[in-house]
């Protein structure tokens, strides 16, 4: 099916979907079948627009109509997901949660993407290839209305499946392997609303990378731990640049680690192995106390000009150190070994 200038609206009269050019391909005959494989998409000059001010999502109607009930059991979801191929180009996602206090905007210039297997059933993303030309990712999130000190409303619309509890990224138990993923020139986002003046070093709840470029091989989720290799560069709002960072990188909830690490900055290079942990990602506003670094240098070079993007108290240090061995522990407390 080949579709132009595509509309859809919510029950408010508001955008749900807009599409300049809409190309599906779907089982044969689908409308007589009791479920249909969706297998390819391609949306150019795209508008998704999700909304909610209280407990339900504008497209709730939709789920509704779809999804079996009691009073009619062989009533069927009708339309099963079974992405091979995916094309976007100009393409907006827009998700206003007004409820919880997040807004989430990502874009792309261009997007293409060649699958083994996506599918929600299962849990599982197959991913042979992803190249993206100028994605956008921002959150920004505020005090929503379930937090104002109204009633709240009890119930719970479409509560996620939880596999695994104790997890908090992906507690629904999705697996995720992506043989290859190419990013030109994205940028990412992440603001809290604040009435607090904006600093001008590293700050996580307004934080803002650009000029990210980079290729990054057998990505993969795994439980609630990310992992990747990656050679990649960018740069931070604070001034902070990533000229270069080649490495194979975990990241989860509580720390990020760096194996056979190539990484140069502003004015260091740090070479072999490098990790910071901490109890909550919040700790990096109290980077000097609460951020527990584990290092395993190879002839490095480390500029202590690059710490004050992140502890602006080391700004009168001046130090150039060129160090091979072991370091532990906090800036505030470190200790090293084989140095």
């Amino acid at each position: 099916m080949n579709i132009e200038d595509f509309m859809m609206e919510d029950q408010q009269h508001d955008t749900l979907i807009f599409a300049g050019n809409l190309q599906v391909r779907i089982t044969d005959w689908f409308f007589l079948k009791d479920t249909a494989e969706l297998k390819y998409i391609n949306l150019e000059n795209g508008l998704i627009k999700l909304q909610k001010t209280d407990t339900l999502w504008n497209y709730q109607f939709l789920v509704n109509y779809f999804t079996p009930t009691s009073e009619a059991p062989k009533k069927k979801a009708g339309i099963e997901f079974n992405l091979k191929k995916l094309g976007l180009k100009n393409v907006v996602f827009i998700e206003k949660d007004a409820w919880r206090g997040e807004d989430i905007k990502a874009a792309v210039g261009s997007l293409q993407l060649d699958a083994k297997e996506i599918s929600q059933s299962k849990k599982i993303i197959d991913i042979t290839s992803l190249n993206i030309t100028q994605p956008l990712f921002t959150i920004y999130t505020y005090p929503g209305k379930s937090t104002s000190g109204r009633k709240k409303d009890t119930i719970v619309v479409n509560p996620p499946t939880v596999i695994d509890s104790l997890l908090e990224w992906n507690q629904a138990g999705w697996t995720m392997n992506i043989g290859s993923i190419r990013i030109d020139n994205g940028s990412f986002k992440n603001i809290k609303q604040s009435n607090q003046p904006v600093l001008s070093y590293f700050d996580p709840n307004d934080m803002e990378l650009t000029a990210i470029n980079g290729q990054f091989n057998n990505v993969k989720l795994y439980k609630d731990t990310f992992s990747a290799n990656v050679n990649m560069s960018t740069r931070e709002r604070s001034g902070f640049i990533v000229k270069s960072l080649r490495s194979d990188i975990k990241v989860n909830p509580k720390g990020m680690f760096f194996n056979s690490l190539n990484l140069q900055t502003n004015n260091s290079i740090v070479k072999n192995y490098f990790a910071m942990t901490y109890d909550d990602v919040s700790d990096m506003d109290d980077f000097i106390q609460k951020v527990r670094m584990h290092a395993d240098f190879d002839d490095s070079q480390i500029d202590s000009d690059d710490f004050t993007y992140f502890a602006p108290a080391l700004k009168t240090w001046k130090k150039n150190i060129t160090i091979t061995g072991k370091l532990r522990g906090t800036v505030s407390d470190i200790s090293g070994k084989d140095l």
